[in-house]
């Protein structure tokens, strides 16, 4: 399976004064990146996932180590391409989650 979504949305300012031009910018491809919503690919069975984009309600630890964590709070002044990856084997007895917040 294989999910796609972008977010075109612009910032327009309330006032002459407030300049949007430092959040409107795109001068290279890891801007395009910051308007990725998603890109999520999961394998048949849904034993592998890797997705793009907007991280949202990830939790670690039954929610002791990490609870419904989001990149996206500070959305749009702040536009952040994070990563996450998921692995289980077959019988689920080996299991690999992980995230980052933000494109290194």
């Amino acid at each position: 399976n294989f999910n796609l979504k972008f977010n075109f949305d612009g910032y327009l300012p309330l006032s002459p004064w407030n300049n949007p031009s430092d959040l409107n910018n795109i001068e290279d491809a890891y801007d395009i990146l910051d308007y990725l919503s998603y890109l999520q690919y999961s394998s048949e069975h849904r034993n592998f996932l890797v997705q793009l984009g907007n991280i949202d309600g990830i939790s670690f630890g039954h929610g002791n180590l990490v609870k419904e964590y989001s990149n996206t709070l500070d959305y749009p002044r702040s536009k952040k391409t994070g990563a996450y990856m998921f692995f289980t084997t077959d019988n689920r007895n080996f299991i690999v989650d992980l995230f980052t917040k933000q494109r290194i």
